[in-house]
């Protein structure tokens, strides 16, 4: 569920970085991340396990708040729904931005109708860049597949190779 507003966001940002506002952009990941890293904990272990997980059960103010809000334990299900809700989330703070006078008056962003001249300009321009995002997804994927079939450590170790990998470009 959570791609199409990545996708969302993608491109929002797209417009604000080349706009050289990217502080916008870095505005709305920080509030998304904050977002994302708050409700990750409490969705994957519940209210109860948080408390427990983290040692946090010796403070009465959040000891107490436990005791009142009752939310079942997730697990990966509730990773995904906390990166969900931060990613909407930056979503909308961008989509408060464009959605400015400011914007509406120089890029006529209140305006919702189809541009077939424009889109046909824009996948001419970002079709070989999507493919290539394709082929990179698939390819990773494929690697993924192989690494798994090996064992965990290679699978960890390919994990971590992609993340230093995805840092340096």
């Amino acid at each position: 569920f959570t791609a199409p507003f990545f996708l969302l966001f993608a491109a929002l940002s797209g417009f604000f970085i080349g706009r050289a506002e990217g502080s916008i952009v870095m505005i709305a990941s920080l509030v998304g991340n904050v977002i994302n890293i708050t409700l990750d904990p409490i969705l994957i272990f519940g209210s109860v396990g948080v408390l427990e997980e983290f040692s946090l059960s010796h403070y009465p103010l959040l000891a107490s708040i436990g005791e009142y809000v009752s939310i079942p334990s997730y697990g990966v299900k509730g990773a995904a729904w906390g990166t969900l809700i931060g990613t909407i989330i930056q979503v909308w703070i961008l989509a408060y931005f464009l959605l400015r006078k400011k914007y509406r008056s120089i890029f006529n962003t209140g305006s919702w109708g189809f541009n077939w001249g424009l889109t046909k300009k824009l996948l001419q321009l970002g079709t070989p860049s999507g493919v290539f995002v394709t082929l990179d997804l698939l390819a990773w994927s494929i690697f993924y597949i192989f690494m798994k079939d090996i064992s965990e450590e290679h699978m960890l170790i390919a994990g971590l190779c992609h993340t230093v990998l995805s840092m340096c470009y």
